[in-house]
């Protein structure tokens, strides 16, 4: 498959961007899932980090606690960008 048949669709006005399985993806949705999973490289490795030194401060020295609050600092981690990526591109 060609990279010009990956986007197949521009309409003048409200773009619309095809993608082979994703269909009628706005071009504003694209860059904020983009944005969002970039922001999440960075909050997320804060957040799993600023959880397991949490985890380490209460005494929890296992792998299994510091496993888990890497986990949820993780996941807590997609709406927090989420949030950011939104405010971020509101900005512009």
């Amino acid at each position: 498959m060609s990279a010009t048949s990956l986007v197949t669709q521009i309409k003048a006005g409200c773009r619309v961007v095809r993608y082979q399985g994703v269909r009628n993806v706005t071009s504003r949705r694209l860059t904020m899932i983009w944005l969002m999973l970039i922001l999440h490289v960075f909050i997320g490795s804060t957040l799993a980090g600023s959880f397991v030194i949490a985890a380490l401060s209460m005494g929890y020295d296992t792998l299994q606690p510091i496993l888990i609050t890497a986990a949820l600092g993780f996941v807590v981690a997609f709406p927090v960008s989420w949030i950011v990526a939104k405010q971020l591109y509101q900005m512009r």
